[in-house]
C-alpha cells in the first residue's frame, strides 16, 4: 500500500498563502488586461471621432486640392490636440498633398482603418497598428474624388500611457497582494501552526501549555488532552500500588521487597 505524501502544518500554512497569492495576482492580471483593454478602446474612440470630424470638415469645404491648402488650420489643430497622433498627412494616392509635420513626407505602408477596430482586442489591434487611415470625399467637376487622410501614430506616447497604468496597477496590487500575504501568514500561524505545534510538543515531549489557545475547537482539544494524560498518570500510579501491595492485607508483597 502507497503511503500519500505528508506535509507539516507549517508547510501547510505556506502552501495555503502561495495559493491564494497565485489566485488573487490570476485576479489582478485578468483585471488589468480588462483595464488595459478599456484604455485601448477609449484611445480608438479618440482617434475615430478625430478622423471623423476632419473628415467630414474637409469633405464639406473642399472643392478641389488647391482648396485644401486653406485647411491646414484644421488639420494642426488636431495634431496638436491629440497626444497620440504624430503627425496629420493628406495623400492623393500615394503623393502627398500636406502634412502637418515636415519631417513625415512618406506614405506609411499597411495602413489600418480605425473604422474597422472590433470591439474585442483593441489593445492587439492598437499595438500592431502604426498609422490609420481614413478618406476625404469631394465632388470635383462632378466627378468623386478620394483623397487619403492617414494619421500616423505616436507609438511612444501611448506605449508610455499604458505602461503609466501598467505601472500604477503592479504597484497598487502588488503591494495589496503581498500585504494580504503578510496578514494572511500571521492569522494562520497564531491561530493555527502555532496551537498545533504546541499540542504536538506535548503530546510527543510533555511540555505542557500554560494559556489557552485562541481558537476554542483547539483549546478544546489541549483540555481533553490534558485531562487524558492525568487520568493516565493517577491510573498508572494505582497500578504501580497494586502490584506492589497485597490485594486483601494491603500489606507490602515480594515485588515491594526486591
Amino acid at each position: 500500500m502507497k503511503l500519500r505524501a505528508q506535509v507539516n502544518i507549517k508547510q501547510f500554512v505556506v502552501l495555503i498563502v502561495v495559493l491564494m497569492l497565485v489566485v488573487f495576482y490570476t485576479v489582478s492580471y485578468d483585471y488589468y488586461s480588462s483595464q488595459r483593454e478599456q484604455t485601448a478602446k477609449a484611445i480608438l474612440k479618440n482617434l475615430k471621432d478625430d478622423m471623423s470630424e476632419i473628415s467630414y470638415v474637409l469633405s464639406k469645404n473642399i472643392e478641389n486640392e488647391d482648396a485644401l491648402k486653406g485647411e491646414r488650420a484644421i488639420l494642426d489643430r488636431a495634431a496638436a490636440n491629440n497626444d497620440f497622433v504624430q503627425s496629420i498627412m493628406v495623400f492623393d494616392n500615394s503623393k502627398l498633398l500636406m502634412t502637418t509635420d515636415p519631417n513625415h513626407r512618406t506614405l506609411p505602408n499597411n495602413n489600418l482603418s480605425v473604422f474597422n477596430a472590433g470591439m474585442e482586442f483593441s489593445y492587439k489591434y492598437l499595438n500592431d497598428s502604426k498609422s490609420f487611415e481614413g478618406k476625404i470625399r469631394f465632388y470635383q467637376n462632378g466627378n468623386l474624388k478620394l483623397l487619403r487622410l492617414i494619421f500616423l501614430l505616436d507609438k511612444s506616447e501611448i506605449s508610455r500611457y499604458v505602461t503609466y497604468n501598467k505601472n500604477k496597477f503592479l504597484l497598487y496590487h502588488g503591494v495589496i497582494g503581498t500585504l494580504l500575504a503578510l496578514i494572511l501568514f500571521a492569522i494562520l500561524f497564531v491561530f493555527i501552526s502555532r496551537p498545533l505545534e504546541k499540542l504536538k510538543a506535548y503530546l510527543t515531549d510533555g511540555k505542557n501549555i500554560d494559556r489557552p489557545l485562541r481558537l476554542f475547537e483547539l483549546d478544546l482539544i489541549r483540555a481533553k488532552m490534558i485531562e487524558a494524560f492525568e487520568r493516565l498518570e493517577t491510573e498508572q500510579k494505582q497500578l504501580f500500588w497494586l502490584s506492589r501491595k497485597d490485594a486483601l492485607t494491603g500489606l507490602p508483597n515480594r515485588n515491594a521487597l526486591k
